[in-house]
This record gives structure tokens, sequence and C-alpha cells, in this order.
């Protein structure tokens, strides 16, 4: 509840015309940004301003949103440097054949991209552009690409971690408190439209569309609850079981109220996380 105020709070307050919630995100990747180029220059990495850069790219509004996309990014660039390590393994005296390689590794990711969505397109996209920041741009001197690499590799991972230390230091939103607002307001939205169906009322095929859009646009926060919490995975099964029964009703036309509201109480357990 003092989570809730203080969130309140910051909404109505404003400097300069922003918000003070809008204040407080952006002092925090500042300060991540500062904390990540120190540790980065400390450790004399050769690519220090990837580490702020990588801060920039995380720059999202909630815990779970930032934290989902750094899985994602730290997994591209393993995959991305091991890439580039075959291509110029494979094509080591040869420019023409490296170059033919790195286009179609990078095809194939951009084919890859185009069959996911959210941060795992974003992977697929980072896992191909990678060969080029790691091997292209060593193409004169291949053996120097593992340290390239390291470098990245080293440099992103130094990023994430001063992320992770200003969102908790800052004590960053969390994308729980917003999304469980959303699933209450939704939840009545769907109860109000099944009992329209069950008092016999017509189903308006607008309002069934718009409750479809607004229960498929919860994807995103949903999956990075998983990242979020030692809860997150209980929390996210939870969430996605309601989507799927809430969509499930609206196609079919009809929704069960007994069994949704069975659905909210055995939700509402595994959406507070484990008993503590």
């Amino acid at each position: 509840m003092a989570v809730t105020l203080v969130q309140g709070v910051s909404r109505t307050i404003t400097i300069a015309g922003f918000p003070l919630a809008t204040w407080a995100f952006a002092l925090r990747i500042w300060a991540a940004m500062m904390v990540a180029l120190y540790a980065a220059f400390w450790l004399q990495l050769e690519s220090a301003s990837s580490a702020a850069v990588t801060v920039a790219i995380l720059a999202l509004q909630t815990r779970g949103q930032a934290y989902q996309k750094a899985i994602y990014r730290v997994l591209a660039t393993i995959i991305g440097v091991v890439a580039s390590f075959v291509i110029a393994g494979l094509f080591p005296q040869s420019r023409s054949l490296f170059v033919l390689g790195f286009a179609a590794w990078l095809g194939l990711c951009v084919y890859v991209g185009g069959l996911l969505d959210g941060n795992r397109a974003y992977s697929c996209i980072l896992s191909g552009y990678t060969v080029a920041l790691v091997a292209v741009t060593q193409i004169d001197s291949p053996q120097n690409i593992f340290s390239a690499g390291v470098n990245r590799g080293a440099a992103i991972v130094v990023g994430i971690a001063a992320l992770a230390l200003i969102s908790d230091v800052f004590a960053a939103p969390n994308v729980h408190a917003g999304l469980s607002d959303k699933f209450i307001a939704a939840h009545r939205r769907v109860r109000g439209f099944a009992l329209a169906i069950l008092r016999g009322e017509s189903a308006d095929p607008i309002q069934s569309a718009k409750l479809l859009r607004e229960i498929t646009a919860f994807h995103p926060d949903i999956t990075a609850l998983a990242a979020e919490s030692s809860s997150g995975w209980a929390r996210a099964a939870a969430a996605r079981s309601a989507a799927v029964a809430w969509s499930r009703g609206q196609s079919r036309g009809r929704i069960g109220i007994a069994s949704g509201q069975h659905l909210a109480i055995s939700s509402r357990g595994a959406w507070r996380g484990p008993p503590r």
C-alpha cells in the first residue's frame, strides 16, 4: 500500500512539466550509465562505451522489462560471438567467402526474428549484427576476434550489472504492481461482457475485438514477470492462464462466470507468490 501511495504521489507532482516519476527514471538511467562507464574504465575494457550503450538500450520503465531484455541481450551476444568464431574459422583466407558467410548468417537471423516478437526478435537481430561488430571489424586481423568478443561481452555484463545495482538502490518499479491493476480492470470488463451475453443481449463485435486487443496487449508484461523476482514464474503462469481463459471465452462467445471466479481466486494465490 505504501508503494502504491508513493507511485500515486510521483505521478501527480510535476517539475518543469514532467512528472516526478519521469525525473526519477531519468536519474536512474543517468546514474547507471555513469557507474557502468566508471567500472568499464576501471577494468580497462577496450569498448568501455558499450557498457553505457547497454544501459541506454535497457532503459525501460520497470525492473522486469529491463531484466528480461538483459537476459536476451546476453544470450544473443554469446550466440553472435560464437558465430563470429565459426565464420572466421571457416573462411580465414578468403574475404569474399567471409562476407558471404556473414551475409548468410545475418539473413538467417533476420528471418528467424521475423517469426518471433518482442525481446526474442530483438535477440535474433542482435545475434546477427554482433558478428559485424566482432568479426567483420577484425577482418584484417582475425587473430583479434576472440579478444574483441570477450571485450564486448564484458562491457555488456558491466552495463547490466550497473543497471541492476541502480535499480535496486533507487527502488525501480516492478511490472507486477501496474499489471495487477490492469488485470483487475480487464477482469471487470470481461465479466461485464459475459454477463451481458448471459442476459440474452447480442454480443457487440466491436467491443469483443477491443477486449481481445486489450488481453493480447498483456503479453509483453506477462513475459517480463518471470525475470522480476523469485515468484515471477508463478505470477506469470497465473497471469497467462487468466489471459488464455479470457481469450477463449471471447472467441467462443460465452464465458463461464463461475469458472472465471474460480480462476481469479486461484490466480490471486499464485499472483501474490509463495507465503513468507
